[in-house]
């Protein structure tokens, strides 16, 4: 593994940001930091980069001990939120200065400032100030700079959240572009968790300052480990079931059986909503609820439909041609044993 993160803890004050986490990163991988404001997210990547120093836990890079090594050191290349560009300087210049402070050659510096803005599409806006690019071109001068002096690790701290939707979904598949392309060692911070899924290889989830989960967005999606992870990535129906007198779990006195169920029972169970399907013309009789429809949202190449199931909610979402279910009918679903997760109650 490139990075070793062992036992880290940050404390602010009374607040503990960071709580004994501990992660491997390997070479060349793509690692996306992801959570909800204040999770600690943040906190760790300056870690990593050196900005913040841990009150306990060590840092390793190949081996060797980084945990209070200064970040400028560390040679590892930072993109900030703000783009943090020098707002006197031009393009070119922007990239030139971090080579300047490494020493390099004035002929290597302009060979690589050449390269760097033509990574990224740049090369004919080399003159222009700050002041005169869009927000995804000063974005892009600041990965640019962050590239030229050839970083061991490339840190992103939510790089694209300024951005407007259109050039965000643009510039987040121009940056995994460019990380396949250099295979250099990534780790964003982000709390979009379509920007994690498209760009990440690994996704770690963090809550309240501790890792929650970490997988693919496959992984993740299909296979979450808790409740907060569940109802984090994508839509899940949470389910709470009571012990049925055979042993089986309940839903609204209806027995249940979940295919990945522990020895010991399950008392919480997510379900997506594609994965409802009506019980109608299905001759299998097992995991049929009914529901009483609550709410109607037509959306075109979908209708999501909201079930009262006793005490609880169960999202839905209903393809293909016909007409919408009607509010206050009666509507009977199946809930296949594959496709629900136990969930632990985090």
């Amino acid at each position: 593994m490139l990075l070793n993160l062992r036992s880290l803890v940050k404390r602010f004050g009374a607040v503990t940001a960071v709580k004994d986490v501990t992660l491997d990163i390997a070479e060349a991988e793509f690692v996306c930091f992801l959570g909800p404001s204040g999770c600690g997210k943040t906190t760790l990547l300056r870690i990593v980069a050196g900005l913040e120093i841990p009150d306990a836990g060590e840092l390793l890079f190949r081996g060797a001990d980084l945990t209070r090594v200064p970040a400028r050191l560390r040679n590892f290349g930072m993109v900030f939120q703000s783009y943090s560009l020098f707002p006197n300087m031009t393009a070119a210049k922007n990239v030139v200065y971090g080579l300047e402070c490494r020493k390099w050659s004035g002929e290597a510096i302009d060979r690589r400032v050449r390269e760097m803005l033509a990574l990224v599409h740049l090369e004919d806006q080399a003159a222009k100030y700050p002041h005169q690019l869009s927000g995804g071109q000063q974005q892009r001068v600041a990965v640019a700079r962050a590239l030229a002096p050839q970083p061991q690790v490339l840190l992103l701290d939510e790089p694209l959240s300024a951005l407007d939707a259109k050039v965000r979904e643009n510039l987040r598949g121009e940056l995994r572009d460019l990380h396949r392309t250099l295979g250099i060692t990534t780790i964003m911070v982000t709390h979009d968790q379509e920007e994690a899924m498209e760009m990440a290889d690994r996704i770690v989830v963090m809550n309240a300052g501790v890792i929650e989960q970490v997988g693919s967005a496959t992984e993740l999606y299909h296979r979450p480990q808790s409740r907060f992870v569940a109802e984090f990535i994508g839509r899940m129906n949470v389910l709470r079931l009571a012990s049925g007198p055979d042993g089986l779990p309940r839903l609204s006195g209806v027995p249940l059986r979940v295919a990945d169920a522990r020895p010991n029972g399950v008392r919480l169970v997510g379900v997506r909503p594609e994965d409802v399907e009506l019980a109608a013309g299905r001759a299998d009789g097992e995991n049929r609820v009914t529901g009483t429809i609550r709410r109607v949202v037509f959306l075109g190449n979908m209708t999501h439909v909201t079930l009262e199931v006793g005490d609880q909610r169960l999202l839905m979402e209903l393809r293909g041609p016909g007409p919408p279910p009607e509010r206050g009918a009666s509507l009977t679903v199946r809930l296949p044993p594959d496709r629900l997760r136990p969930l632990a109650d985090s």
